[in-house]
């Protein structure tokens, strides 16, 4: 059991190497299909396939005398949630014995598979089977899985089940070697995603991505990086950031208040989302669409945010987003002040709370200086507005902080998509210059 920040940290450390020691493993999963009826093979035929391939030197790997596994030397082949199979191979010097090792393994599996008449599908999606259509296993802690993962994102199941991948596992010789590397890593993987994209289809469908499986993993409970992770949060040992376990979009971005302002004020933030309206329709994907725009919506400041045609992810605002709240009231440090404003209920025994209607900006107690900040989360994305002016951001949430410029130093954080078509090409207008962006 993890319980405290340091216990993770020694874990990345025990992990470093010297460079001469320096190796590289890899990942890869393969789908496995009855020839006969393009089916995903059950248990029984896994358990078969598994039988065979001792014939090759590999040991069974058991759980409560049930074959998960299989390895070889430093070689093991893992029995996924819908039977899909992984070689975790080796630690090895260089890319031409990973081709190598592939290679002896593929040529393995294929002798194997053509007695069982099995075919070997490498994809990152399934194009052929409905979730309820794939067998599972008794591996134990899938059963665990199935039933938690879709609490923290609607596509869980479908990571779990429908998906297959490949991984690179490198070495690092210190903390900023591991740093340099992650972001390295994580900024050119939308790049490998584009050039080896190979699930365009999902259930003998097209699903109009080139990477359905990308898609997926956007929407699970383990998939994404905050924005953060790409920040050298090192610059400032005393910062907040470094407490943070669990990450939420809005306690983030009261961790970022927190970490430049002594006086922090929540308004609009709550976890009691109404996740289905009467306005809004479950998609084959899992995601919701606004059938019309609602006359009444129970999660907005302004009834009309939501429109017809708007397309969004179940919000899962208790059963996700809640912990991350939890933590931030667990973690506000000494000699700062944060105070929620909302008329719901969730979050106040969480925090000093008030009604919405008594927030106010009149605290020169705790703000000498006479600075208030602003963190905007806000998108253009299912809008035809033309230009700034058009939009909530301008007329509604900049016009009712711009008269605060007489007495404040006004700053104010728009968060937007890096493809945002309207936000990422907007210069601000004139009458806003003397706020700080």
């Amino acid at each position: 059991m993890i319980n405290s920040k340091e216990q993770i940290i020694e874990y990345f450390k025990s992990g470093i190497k010297n460079t001469k020691d320096f190796r590289i493993g890899i990942e890869h999963e393969k789908f496995l299909f009855n020839n006969q009826d393009n089916k995903r093979i059950n248990y029984t035929k896994v358990k078969d396939m598994f039988a065979a391939l001792l014939e090759f030197g590999w040991n069974p790997i058991l759980e409560k005398e049930n074959i998960i596994g299989l390895n070889k030397g430093g070689k093991n082949i893992t029995l996924e949630p819908g039977n899909q199979i992984e070689l975790s191979g080796e630690k090895l010097n260089h890319i031409h014995e990973a081709c190598a090792e592939s290679q002896d393994y593929l040529f393995e599996l294929k002798q194997v598979t053509k007695k069982l008449d099995i075919n070997i599908v490498s994809a990152g999606f399934d194009p052929i089977s409905k979730l309820d259509e794939i067998p599972n296993n008794p591996k134990q802690r899938y059963e665990l899985m199935t039933k938690d993962m879709p609490l923290g994102g609607e596509l869980s199941l479908d990571m779990m089940y429908r998906t297959c991948g490949t991984q690179l596992n490198i070495d690092y010789n210190s903390e900023q070697d591991f740093i340099k590397k992650f972001k390295i890593g994580n900024s050119i993987f939308p790049i490998s995603i584009a050039l080896f994209a190979n699930s365009a289809i999902v259930e003998k469908k097209k699903s109009n991505y080139l990477s359905y499986r990308s898609k997926v993993w956007q929407s699970t409970s383990r998939g994404g990086l905050p924005k953060l992770f790409f920040e050298d949060l090192k610059r400032d040992e005393s910062s907040i950031y470094h407490d943070i376990v669990v990450w939420g979009s809005g306690n983030i971005a009261v961790y970022y208040a927190l970490d430049n302002y002594d006086h922090v004020s929540m308004a609009g933030f709550d976890c009691d989302y109404t996740e289905f309206i009467p306005e809004c329709k479950k998609q084959d994907d899992g995601s919701l669409i606004m059938t019309s725009t609602p006359k009444y919506n129970p999660n907005y400041f302004f009834n009309s945010y939501q429109q017809k045609g708007d397309i969004y992810s179940v919000p899962n605002g208790k059963p996700v987003h809640l912990n991350s709240w939890v933590e931030l009231s667990n973690s506000i440090p000494e000699g700062k002040t944060l105070i929620n404003y909302n008329d719901k209920t969730t979050l106040y025994s969480l925090f000093k709370s008030y009604p919405l209607n008594k927030l106010s900006f009149q605290y020169p107690e705790y703000n000498p200086q006479k600075k208030i900040a602003f963190c905007v989360p806000t998108t253009s994305k299912g809008r035809d507005w033309p230009n700034l002016q058009s939009t909530y951001l301008y007329n509604i949430m900049l016009e009712s902080i711009r008269p605060l410029q007489r007495d404040y130093q006004v700053d104010v954080y728009i968060g937007y998509d890096h493809d945002d078509k309207l936000y990422s090409q907007v210069i601000l207008p004139t009458k806003f210059n003397n706020m700080n962006f």
